[in-house]
C-alpha cells in the first residue's frame, strides 16, 4: 500500500529536508507526497471569482523546490511522486475535508511553516497537532538531519505507550520509561549516549502545540507526535 505524506509549506529551503526525510522514512515505497500551501480567502468578490494559487505563493520558490525534487528523484532513483495542493481558507470543517481527502500517514512540518507569521498557518499548525494524524516537526537546523535510525519515545510509562503506532515506522524506537533509572540519567544524556535522531511523543488532545514543549525542543531534533 502506498504511503501518503502531507507537507505544509511556504516553499522555503527546509522544504527540501522535509522531502528527503519523507522519502527516507518510507524508503522503497512509491509514496505520494503532497506539498500543501494555505492562504486566506479575500473578501473581494472579484478576487473570489478568479481564485488562483499563483497569486498567493512565491512561484519562483515553488519552481526551485520542484526542480530540486526532480533532480533528487533522478539521482536517488526515488519512486515517490510529488503533487501540489493549495488550500484557500481554513476552518475546522475545511481542514477535516482536506485531511479526509489526502488521508496522510504522516504530516511533516518544516520549521519555516512553524515560524510563519501568517495567522492561517498558525491556525493550521494547531489543527494538525490536535488531529489524529502523526505529525513530525522539523527543527531549525533541519539541514543537518540526514536520516533517522533511532528514536526516543518520551512515554510516561510502558503501559501508556502506543506500541502499535510506534512499531509501524522503520526506525528503532527506545522507550524512555524502559531506560530511566539506569546509568543514562537525564533525557539529554540518553539522547547523546544512545545517538538519538528523533524524539517521539504522544499527542496531546488539549493544551499547547508541540512547539512549546521545551524539554523536547531543546535537543535540536525532529519531533514526531503520534
Amino acid at each position: 500500500m502506498k504511503k501518503k505524506v502531507l507537507i505544509p509549506t511556504t516553499f522555503e529551503e527546509d522544504t527540501k529536508t522535509a522531502l528527503r526525510l519523507a522519502t527516507d522514512i518510507y524508503q522503497g515505497s512509491a509514496a505520494e507526497i503532497t506539498l500543501c500551501t494555505i492562504s486566506e480567502i479575500s473578501d473581494s468578490i472579484t478576487e473570489l471569482l478568479f481564485l488562483d494559487a499563483k497569486d498567493h505563493i512565491d512561484v519562483s520558490k515553488r519552481d526551485a523546490i520542484i526542480s530540486f525534487w526532480n533532480q533528487h528523484k533522478k539521482a536517488a532513483h526515488e519512486k515517490a511522486e510529488v503533487s501540489l495542493h493549495h488550500q484557500f481558507g481554513l476552518s475546522q470543517p475545511k481542514f477535516n475535508r482536506m485531511m479526509e481527502r489526502f488521508e496522510p500517514d504522516m504530516v511533516v512540518v518544516p520549521q519555516s511553516f512553524q515560524q510563519s507569521p501568517e495567522y492561517i498557518h498558525q491556525f493550521a499548525l494547531r489543527l494538525f497537532h490536535t488531529s489524529r494524524y502523526p505529525m513530525m516537526l522539523l527543527p531549525g537546523n533541519a539541514e543537518t538531519v540526514k536520516g533517522i535510525q533511532r528514536a526516543l519515545y518520551l512515554d510516561e510509562s510502558q503501559q501508556q505507550a502506543s506500541s502499535v503506532a510506534v512499531q509501524q515506522y522503520p526506525f528503532h524506537v527506545i522507550h524512555k520509561s524502559m531506560v530511566e533509572g539506569q546509568e543514562y540519567g537525564s533525557t539529554r544524556t540518553i539522547v547523546e549516549k544512545m545517538q538519538i535522531d528523533l524524539i517521539v511523543k504522544p499527542k496531546r488532545k488539549k493544551g499547547l502545540p508541540v512547539e512549546h514543549d521545551r524539554d523536547a525542543g531543546t535537543f535540536g531534533l525532529p519531533i514526531l507526535t503520534i
